[in-house]
C-alpha cells in the first residue's frame, strides 16, 4: 500500500508513477557532490546502468548528466558528428522530427526515412538508403512516445554493421529503457540515450546515456572541437570514469537527491532478472491491448510486431477528440496523455503502462485505467457502444470498424444545384444568417460607395469650390489618403477585434464613416478633403478587415464563401449607387458635397441595426462567454438543429484548447497589470503567426492575394474611371463609369452563386487570364488611339478631347477586365480569414488587409502619374504583367478551401502549401458545419 498523498494515477508515457522508496530517496539529506558517501552512490549507479543495458565491455561508458532526455540528442549531435556530416534518422513519429532538427542546429545534414503513421521503416528501405550515401550514424527511436511504435533494434544493427560498418548505431531509448530488452554489447549498439522519468521509475531531471568504445573513439578522432560546452564528451568523460572508479571529480554539479533516487530505482529493477521484468511488461501490454480491442478501439501501431510494451497509442472513436475524453478520465482518477503526432493530435490518446504501475500488481493501476477508459468514452459519446464480443480481438476487420460514424447521405453531383444533407443540416442560410450577413454587409456598401463616389467627385469639383483647382497631385492625394489610413487601421483593427470583439470594431467604424462624410461635405479646402478622406480610411480599414471575419465566423462552411462574397456584392452595389447619385447630382451646384455627405446615412442605419445583433460565437467562446456562444449557434443552425450547434461549439472549444495547450502564456497572471499581460499575449500571437509554419503560409497566401487584388490596377479604374472617360471624349463620363460599376456588380453576383460550388482556386485560375486579356486589349486600343498627344499635359486634354471609335474598344476591354476581376480576385482575396486558426485569425487578417490598403495606396498615388509619364499603353501592359506573375504564384501556393471547416484549415497548411492535399481531398459526403 502506497504512503503517498491521494492523487490521480499518472498513466502517461512519462513521467510515471514512482515507488515510495524512490520518493523517499529524493528526500535524502544534503550531501557534498564530491564527498566520499555520494561518490560511492554515484559510482554504484553507473555500474548498475551497465547491468540494465547489458554491457560488460570496459571500453563502453555510462553517463548521467542533469537534464532531460532531449539533452541526449545534443550529446550525439555535438560529439559524434561534425558540421557537414550526413546522418540517417529513422522516422516513426514526432520525436524523429525533433532529433533531426537537433542535428540541423549543429550544421549536420539529417535525412529522414519516414514510415506511415503507426508503422516503421522496413529493413530493405534502410539498406537501400545506406547504400546510397555515406552516413556517419543512423538513429532509431526504440519506442516513439508519440505513436507507441516499437522498432526492431537488433535486426537493424545487424543490417547496419553488414551494409555500412562505419556507421554508428544510435538508439533513442527514452521511452523504452526499463520496459524493453536492450542488449548493448550483443546487438552492437554504439549509443543509447534515455531519461530517468519513464520506465526506469525515477523523477525527471536526469539524462542517462551509454556510449560504446567505438563511439568514444569516433569522438576522439574529430577534426573540430565539439560545438557545445556543457554537452561535450571531452568535459564529461573523465568525470564519469572517475565517479565509476569511486573518485571525486568535478565539472558541473550533479543532483545528489536525484542520483540517490536513481540508485534506489535501479536497485529495485535489478533485484529480479531483467528477463522477468520485460516479461511482466509484455504480458501487461498484451492484456491492455486485448481489452482495448474488445472495446472496439484500434491502435496507431496496428501490427503486433510494431507495438511497444510500455505504452499504447489509442485511436478515439470517430467524432471524438482527446479534449473531450481526457477530462472524463481525470474525474475517475486517471490521467492519460493526449495525442502528440502533428497530423492526428486530437484523434488519439496515449496510455503509459510501465514501471511500478505494471510490476507492482497490488497497485491495480492498470485495472483502474481500463475501467476509467470504458466509462470515460461512454460519457464522451452517448452514441458510442462498446464492442463486447469476446472474439472481436481476433477479428482484425471488426477491430478496425468505425465506432461513431454519423449517418451519411450522398451528396449530389456538382452539376446539381442542391445538397442532400445529413439529417438536420442546413441546406441554405436561414433568416437569422441572412440578417447578420446583410447587416454586416452594409459596411461593404459604405466602402463601395466611397470608392465610387470619389470618381464622380473628382470630375465634379469646380475651380471655385476649394482653395484652388485640382492638380494631378491633388487628385492622387485625395484618392490615396483613404488607402494610407486604411493601411494603418487594418492591423490595429485586428488587435482590437481580438480584444473587444468583431462587432465592436464595426460600430467604431460606423462612427468614423459618419464623421468623415460630414467633414468632407463641409470642408472648403483640399487639405480638409484629405483629412476627411483619411477619417474615412480609418473606417474602411477596420470594416474591410472585420466584416469578412465576422461573416465567416458566423457562417456554416457549406455557404461561407457565398456569404463573404455577399459583403463584396454590397461593395459593388455601393459603387453602382455612387455612380447613379454622381450622375444625378453632378450638374447641381456643389452637388459633390451631397454625394459625399449622403455616405453617412447607411452608417447610422448599420450602427442601430448592429446594436441588436450578436457577437460571433468563436470570439464569445474565446472570451469565456460559452452560454452566449451557444445561444448564437442555436439561431445559426435553427430550427431543430441543437445537436449540430453543440457539435460546432465543441469543435470551437477543442480548437481553442489546442491553441492554449501550446501557449506559454496560458497560466500567466500579473495581478493589477492587465495591459502587460495583454501585451505579452499579443507578442505570443505575433510569434505564433510568423513562426508556426501553417500560420505563416496562410499569411503569405492572404497577403499575396490582397496585394495582387490591388496591384492588378482594378481600383485605379474605379477611382479614376470618370477621369479616364473624360479624357477619351465621352460626353457623360460618370454615366459611362456606371457601366463599369454595373458590370462589377453583376459579375460579383455570379461569383456569389458559384464560389461554394466551383471552388476558390478553380475560379481564380480561370478568371485571372480573363483579366489579362482585358488589360492587353486596353493597351492595344490606347496604342491605336494615339493617346495622350505628345507635349500636352494629360489632364489638360479633358476639355479638348474628342471621341474616337477606339475609345469604345477601351471601354469594352475594361469591362472584360472588370468581369474577370469581379468573378475571381475581387472576392476570393476577402476569403482570407478562413486561412487562419482562431488564435491568429484577426491578426493575420489584419496584416493581409493592411497589404491590400498599402498596395491600394500605391496604385492610387501612382496611376495618374504613370498614365502621364509611362503612357496608358505601358501602364496597362504593366498591370497585365502583374496578373501573369500572380497567376503563376496562385497556381503554386493557393490551395482549394471550398467546404473546409474553419477548425480544419490549420491541418491543410501545416506541412506545406496544401495544394496537392486540397485537390486530392474527396468531396464531403455531407454538409460541413464549421
Amino acid at each position: 500500500m502506497s504512503n503517498q498523498a491521494e492523487h490521480p494515477t499518472l498513466l502517461i508515457p512519462g513521467p510515471v508513477e514512482f515507488d515510495d522508496e524512490v520518493l523517499q530517496a529524493m528526500s535524502h539529506y544534503s550531501q557534498s557532490h564530491v564527498g566520499a558517501p555520494f561518490v560511492a552512490t554515484f559510482g554504484e549507479t553507473l555500474t548498475m546502468l551497465r547491468q540494465l543495458l547489458q554491457t560488460s565491455k570496459p571500453q563502453s561508458q555510462p553517463f548521467v548528466v542533469s537534464g532531460s532526455g532531449t539533452l541526449g540528442w545534443d550529446f550525439v549531435a555535438a560529439n559524434l558528428v561534425e558540421q557537414g556530416d550526413d546522418v540517417l534518422v529513422l522516422h516513426t513519429g514526432y520525436f524523429a522530427d525533433s532529433f533531426a532538427d537537433c542535428f540541423e542546429t549543429y550544421g549536420v545534414h539529417a535525412t529522414q526515412l519516414k514510415a506511415a503513421i503507426g508503422d516503421r521503416p522496413q529493413l530493405p528501405e534502410v539498406e537501400k538508403a545506406l547504400k546510397e550515401k555515406n552516413y556517419k550514424l543512423i538513429t532509431v527511436t526504440h519506442v516513439d512516445t508519440s505513436t507507441g511504435v516499437l522498432s526492431e533494434v537488433k535486426a537493424l544493427s545487424e543490417l547496419v554493421h553488414r551494409v555500412s560498418p562505419e556507421t554508428l548505431v544510435v538508439v533513442d531509448g527514452v521511452c523504452s529503457v526499463g520496459s524493453e530488452d536492450i542488449q548493448f554489447d550483443e546487438w552492437g549498439i554504439d549509443a543509447v540515450l534515455t531519461a530517468s522519468q519513464k520506465a526506469i521509475g525515477c523523477p525527471a531531471g536526469l539524462c542517462i546515456m551509454m556510449y560504446s568504445g567505438r563511439a568514444i573513439e569516433r569522438f576522439k578522432d574529430r577534426t573540430t572541437s565539439p560545438r557545445s560546452y556543457f554537452a561535450s564528451i571531452k568535459n564529461w568523460l573523465p568525470i564519469m570514469q572517475n565517479y565509476e572508479a569511486k573518485k571525486a571529480s568535478y565539472f558541473a554539479t550533479p543532483s545528489p537527491q536525484l542520483i540517490h533516487a536513481l540508485h534506489t530505482s535501479l536497485t529495485q529493477i535489478l533485484a529480479r532478472p531483467l528477463a522477468e521484468r520485460f516479461s511482466i511488461h509484455r504480458e501487461a501490454s498484451q492484456r491492455i491491448k486485448s481489452t482495448i480491442s474488445s472495446y472496439g478501439l484500434t491502435q496507431l501501431a496496428t501490427k503486433p510486431e510494431n507495438q511497444a510494451n510500455g505504452m499504447t497509442a489509442i485511436y478515439l472513436p470517430e467524432g471524438m477528440k482527446a479534449p473531450e475524453v481526457l477530462p472524463n478520465l481525470l474525474k475517475r482518477g486517471v490521467i492519460f496523455a493526449g495525442g502528440l503526432h502533428k497530423e492526428i493530435a486530437t484523434k488519439y490518446i496515449r496510455f503509459g503502462h510501465m514501471g511500478v504501475s505494471v510490476v507492482d500488481p497490488a497497485r491495480k493501476d492498470v485495472d483502474k485505467a481500463l475501467a476509467a477508459l470504458k466509462e470515460g468514452l461512454e460519457e464522451a459519446g452517448s452514441s458510442w457502444n462498446l464492442h463486447k464480443d469476446s472474439n472481436m480481438s481476433g477479428d482484425e476487420s471488426a477491430v478496425e470498424a468505425p465506432l461513431m460514424q454519423e449517418p451519411e447521405s450522398p451528396r449530389n453531383s456538382i452539376d446539381d444545384n442542391s445538397f442532400i444533407s445529413e439529417e438536420g443540416q442546413p441546406t441554405s442560410p436561414n433568416a437569422f444568417i441572412w440578417a447578420l450577413s446583410i447587416a454586416a454587409g452594409i459596411s461593404g456598401l459604405l466602402f463601395g460607395y466611397d470608392t465610387g463616389v470619389i470618381s464622380s467627385t473628382l470630375v465634379s469639383i469646380g475651380p471655385a469650390d476649394l482653395s484652388h483647382p485640382l492638380s494631378t497631385l491633388d487628385k492622387s492625394l485625395i484618392t490615396s489618403s483613404t488607402s494610407l489610413f486604411a493601411l494603418m487601421a487594418s492591423p490595429l483593427a485586428g488587435i482590437l477585434a481580438d480584444r473587444r470583439g468583431r462587432k465592436y470594431v464595426v460600430l467604431v467604424a460606423d462612427v468614423l464613416f459618419v464623421v468623415g462624410a460630414v467633414w468632407q461635405a463641409l470642408t472648403g479646402s483640399v487639405t480638409g478633403l484629405v483629412v476627411g478622406r483619411s477619417i474615412i480610411g480609418l473606417a474602411v480599414g477596420g470594416a474591410s478587415l472585420v466584416v469578412p471575419l465576422y461573416i465567416s465566423e458566423l457562417s456554416p462552411s457549406a455557404f461561407r464563401g457565398m456569404l463573404v462574397t455577399l459583403s463584396i456584392l454590397f461593395i459593388t452595389g455601393g459603387q453602382v449607387v455612387a455612380y447613379v447619385l454622381g450622375y444625378v447630382l453632378a450638374q447641381r451646384y456643389q452637388g459633390w458635397r451631397w454625394m459625399i455627405g449622403l455616405g453617412a446615412m447607411p452608417a447610422v442605419f448599420q450602427f442601430c441595426l448592429l446594436l441588436m445583433l450578436p457577437e460571433t460565437p468563436r470570439w464569445l467562446v474565446k472570451a469565456g462567454h460559452e452560454s452566449a456562444a451557444r445561444a448564437v449557434l442555436m439561431k445559426v443552425y435553427a430550427p431543430n438543429r441543437n445537436t449540430i450547434a453543440e457539435r460546432v461549439l465543441r469543435d470551437i472549444k477543442i480548437e481553442i484548447t489546442e491553441e492554449e495547450s501550446t501557449s506559454k502564456l496560458i497560466n500567466t497572471t500579473v495581478p493589477g497589470d492587465d495591459s502587460w499581460l495583454w501585451s505579452m499575449q499579443f507578442q505570443h500571437r505575433m510569434t505564433e503567426l510568423l513562426y508556426v509554419g501553417g500560420n505563416r503560409r496562410g499569411l503569405i497566401i492572404a497577403c499575396f492575394l490582397q496585394g495582387l487584388q490591388q496591384l492588378c490596377g482594378f481600383n485605379s479604374i474605379m477611382y479614376f474611371s470618370a477621369t479616364i472617360f473624360s479624357l477619351l471624349g465621352f460626353t457623360s463620363p460618370i454615366l459611362t463609369s456606371l457601366s463599369v460599376a454595373a458590370t462589377n456588380f453583376v459579375c460579383t453576383l455570379i461569383a456569389l452563386l458559384i464560389i461554394d460550388r466551383v471552388g476558390r482556386r478553380a475560379i481564380l485560375l480561370r478568371s485571372i487570364p480573363v483579366m489579362m486579356a482585358g488589360l492587353v486589349l486596353c493597351s492595344v486600343s490606347y496604342h491605336f488611339l494615339g493617346f495622350p498627344a505628345k507635349d500636352v499635359n494629360m489632364l489638360e486634354q479633358i476639355h479638348s478631347a474628342t471621341y474616337s471609335p477606339w475609345a469604345t474598344f477601351i471601354v469594352v476591354s475594361l469591362l472584360i477586365f472588370v468581369c474577370g476581376y469581379a468573378i475571381g480576385l475581387g472576392n476570393i482575396a476577402w476569403q482570407q480569414s478562413e486561412l487562419f486558426p482562431l488564435s491568429v485569425r484577426s491578426l493575420g487578417s489584419g496584416f493581409a488587409t493592411a497589404t491590400n490598403w498599402g498596395c491600394n495606396f500605391l496604385v492610387g498615388l501612382t496611376f495618374l502619374p504613370m498614365m502621364e509619364y509611362l503612357t496608358p499603353v505601358w501602364t496597362f501592359s504593366l498591370y497585365a504583367l502583374v496578373c501573369f506573375v500572380g497567376w503563376l504564384l496562385a497556381w503554386k501556393i493557393y490551395p482549394e478551401t471550398k467546404g473546409v471547416g474553419l477548425e480544419e484549415m490549420r491541418g491543410l497548411l501545416k506541412n506545406d502549401w496544401g495544394v496537392k492535399d486540397s485537390l486530392d481531398r474527396p468531396a464531403s459526403p455531407r454538409l460541413r458545419v464549421a
